[in-house]
């Protein structure tokens, strides 16, 4: 079968996806920029290294899906099944490729680096998850790419991220450093330990739900204790405490699942939720995933 992008492009709704091209200049690009984590890897891995077997990796796709779940990463399967229904059989003509989700997405014109450090999709904003899959023959067609304003290489953010500092004075641990005139970065262990052992009384934390779906029998005053992830390891013995293998839920590479289901798991959104850049104004709706 001879690859067209725009045909390819056709057997993913339109209203739910969003898709981009790129290069094999472009993924190496992308492998040669590090991750802070591997988290959610999927794939073969081209990523926190500088020498990659490509083998017949050609050309690719960024594969954006709608969602405003965190850690809903039923896209991977959802795009499986939508090449495979169409002939396209893995891995002989494709795979999915794990590499720098961000770079892949500004380097395919689907998006532009914000200052929250996240990348905002033009399509649906923060409320996305991207995946990348590499293809073993080239996809003929590729679209021209368009710079818009806030996407192009030269500029550093996104437009409305000018003059705004809403993602910084939101952030309930001061994770946030993008001052004018000040080095601009993330404080990443703060930031984890928050979305993974925050205690907070409006925003959710992973700790809270494994406490109350997954171990409700561990007594309160243990969890309380636990507020970082040196803490998680401690209390663990040298592993996390926190095992996702009871009532039903299992944890692997990143991805829970409840009863073989793909689930979702609550935690902070502060920082993509803001009015100037999100449709949730900055009251983002942490209760609609409370359920499972």
């Amino acid at each position: 079968m001879r690859l067209n992008f725009n045909q390819i492009k056709k057997w993913f709704d339109h209203d739910k996806w969003d898709i981009g091209y790129l290069t094999k200049e472009q993924l190496r690009i992308c492998s040669l920029s590090p991750l802070k984590q591997s988290f959610q890897s999927h794939g073969w891995k081209f990523i926190n290294s500088i020498h990659f077997d490509w083998g017949q990796i050609c050309n690719g796709l960024v594969l954006i899906r709608e969602s405003s779940t965190s850690l809903d990463y039923s896209l991977y399967d959802e795009a499986r099944n939508i090449l495979i229904s169409n002939g396209l059989h893995e891995p002989q003509v494709w795979v999915h490729v794990y590499t720098n989700f961000k770079e892949a997405e500004i380097l395919s014109a689907r998006g532009v680096r914000a200052r929250n450090s996240l990348v905002y999709n033009y399509k649906f904003g923060f409320d996305s998850k991207v995946c990348v899959i590499g293809f073993m023959e080239t996809i003929h067609n590729p679209p021209k790419v368009k710079r818009v304003a806030g996407n192009n290489f030269k500029d550093r953010y996104w437009h409305k991220c000018i003059g705004c500092d809403d993602c910084r004075k939101a952030c309930p641990v001061n994770a946030i450093h993008n001052k004018d005139g000040e080095p601009h970065w993330l404080d990443g262990s703060a930031c984890d330990n928050f979305i993974g052992y925050g205690d907070h009384p409006r925003i959710p934390s992973m700790k809270t739900f494994w406490h109350e779906n997954v171990r409700p029998d561990v007594p309160k005053e243990k969890i309380d204790s636990i507020t970082s992830y040196e803490e998680d390891l401690k209390a663990g013995g040298g592993s996390s405490f926190m095992k996702w293998n009871k009532n039903g839920y299992s944890q692997n590479n990143g991805i829970f699942r409840k009863n073989g289901k793909l689930t979702s798991i609550p935690h902070c959104r502060e920082c993509q939720v803001q009015p100037r850049c999100s449709k949730w104004n900055g009251k983002y709706p942490y209760e609609m995933q409370k359920k499972t």
